[in-house]
């Protein structure tokens, strides 16, 4: 598992995640599985 989180603002921040490097095999139905690749766009404020 990898992560980088990038503070664009104070209040905004970026995420970028990958989980499952290295890992191969098959689901069940025979389709190839790869590493899962996550990005997240995270703003915060208030009102």
């Amino acid at each position: 598992n990898m992560g980088l989180r990038t503070y664009i603002t104070p209040s905004f921040h970026l995420d970028f995640a990958v989980r499952g490097v290295g890992q191969g095999g098959d689901y069940s139905n025979g389709v190839a599985r790869g590493a899962e690749r996550v990005v997240n766009f995270k703003y915060t404020g208030n009102f």
